[in-house]
């Protein structure tokens, strides 16, 4: 507790443009999702993979109303370990109705990425991040990460090529025995049987496209994670669609059913065209 109240100090205590670090031009967006994030927890540095901007339609008894929101897929890696608190922000922004933002927050410690850039796996991803210019937040004095090990010397294809069909072969077989159930099964078990098949399917697909394995496993952050990574994505599930944790409970069985299929066959299309 103590180092976190010194880090918030020092953030207070020296000029904006040093503390965000990247010195390029920064939005009005960017920096009130940095403090939003920073205020809460200690942060050391804070990565934006992905930004999308899009329309909410709301339609109402008398009117329609369309709002301009964006979206932030930022990699945040937080001093210490993560705890409850940190996962609970994502939740927090994203159920904030009055600042038009939303975000996916992959969020690490130091130490967790530090073992990743020399795991074959999940390397390639923390180093093509850690290397490029997508630092937009980073405190002063915070070390540097060793990317200079020949990660690419690695052998990972085989490793990827392999849980990537594995999860996509359990995701078949789940939708396949949701299927198999007659009208007078419970639905809450075909539901059950659907979510764990877009679970299986998600990570492999994510894992196999930039090898990444998320720290969260709800839908609705695998989902967000891989419409970060094709525009695919949206075909089957539209952003203004109900979220997953609604879309789940609320979706005729049939409809999600097929919505299911048809991601499966659409992500391992990216797949191919991919490898």
């Amino acid at each position: 507790m103590r180092f976190y109240r010194q880090t918030i100090l020092l953030k207070l205590a020296l000029p904006t443009l040093f503390i965000y670090k990247h010195l390029k031009a920064m939005t009005q967006s960017q920096l009130r999702i940095i403090d939003e994030i920073t205020s809460r927890i200690a942060v050391s540095r804070i990565y934006q993979i992905g930004h999308r901007q899009y329309v909410e339609t709301y339609d109402g008894i008398y009117q329609q109303t369309k709002r301009n929101r964006e979206h932030f897929d930022l990699l945040v890696v937080v001093d210490g370990i993560c705890n409850r608190e940190a996962f609970n922000i994502q939740k927090s922004i994203n159920s904030s109705s009055n600042i038009g933002i939303s975000v996916s927050l992959w969020i690490h410690s130091g130490a967790s990425i530090e073992e990743f850039l020399y795991d074959k796996r999940s390397g390639h991803f923390f180093h093509e991040i850690l290397k490029s210019e997508k630092l937009i937040y980073k405190m002063p004095d915070d070390p540097e990460f060793d990317v200079d090990t020949d990660i690419n010397a690695l052998n990972r294809q085989g490793n990827l090529d392999e849980i990537w069909a594995r999860g996509y072969s359990k995701a078949k077989a789940l939708l396949h025995a949701a299927s198999t159930l007659d009208e007078n099964d419970n639905e809450e078990i075909k539901l059950w049987l659907m979510r764990q098949a877009m679970k299986q399917l998600c990570l492999a697909f994510i894992f196999k496209m930039i090898g990444y394995k998320p720290s969260q496993h709800s839908l609705s952050y695998l989902f967000n994670i891989c419409r970060c990574i094709t525009p695919v994505f949206d075909e089957v599930f539209p952003r203004e669609g109900m979220p997953a944790h609604k879309l789940f409970k609320t979706q005729k069985i049939s409809i999600l059913h097929q919505r299911c299929k048809d991601w499966m066959e659409r992500a391992k299309e990216v797949v191919m065209q991919g490898s």
